[in-house]
């Protein structure tokens, strides 16, 4: 496994140069505006847009259930009564479905409505969730799979979405306060797996509430 992260740190590095070269191409060129409708733009800016409180619920229950689960995908196949070295392979289902769910979600933004598509991908992570919660053998690959789906979804719609919601000189301004809640909903997802786990001695109860937040994100 070490020798897969020499691969990360040489696609880093390659990015890092494609980065610069954009920058370089396309920076001097950014027409900045200037005068009074150049406003310093904070968080309370933010807050009080209409769409702020329906976009964040939305996010941040996604970002909970989806990455809360990813986080603990291993153990979690493993409390389904799958061997440690079957769990693993099964994991790497994951990583294929993310990438799969990227490339969904943006031809399907190409084709149909944004809030039809968020509905439609988070109903399908939230049916992932209860394929897992069933333990049933059949449905733990499938409910991987769908579950992977929303780690697609839940991050790359976040920036289609505030770029049509929100008014586009605040898009740096909305997508740092936005995100800052996707990452507050990832961290606590993480935590409140593990201590349902805990608690219970199983993540049944965990998987059942993800499935619930995924349908409710969806509506």
């Amino acid at each position: 496994w070490r020798n897969g992260y020499f691969v990360l740190a040489a696609c880093a590095t390659l990015m890092t140069i494609a980065a610069t070269m954009l920058l370089a191409k396309y920076g001097e060129t950014r027409q900045l505006n200037s005068g009074p409708q150049r406003q310093a733009d904070d968080w309370r800016t933010v807050v009080r847009h209409p769409s702020f409180l329906p976009t964040s619920a939305m996010i941040f229950l996604s970002a909970t259930a989806v990455l809360g689960s990813t986080m603990h995908i291993v153990p979690l196949l493993t409390d389904s009564g799958l061997s440690l070295v079957r769990a693993g392979a099964v994991a790497s289902a994951l990583g294929i479905s993310v990438i799969a769910g990227r490339i969904l979600t943006g031809y399907l933004l190409d084709h149909w409505d944004a809030g039809w598509v968020t509905w439609i991908l988070l109903t399908f992570s939230s049916l992932g969730a209860l394929c897992l919660w069933s333990g049933h053998d059949n449905l733990i690959v499938p409910g991987v799979v769908l579950i992977g789906f929303g780690v697609g979804t839940e991050g790359d719609l976040l920036a289609f979405l505030l770029g049509r919601r929100f008014p586009a000189h605040r898009f740096g301004s909305v997508y740092g306060t936005i995100f800052g809640v996707h990452a507050l909903g990832g961290a606590l997802g993480g935590i409140i797996a593990g201590a349902s786990f805990d608690a219970t001695g199983s993540y049944a109860v965990w998987l059942l509430g993800a499935s619930v937040a995924l349908a409710l994100a969806g509506l």
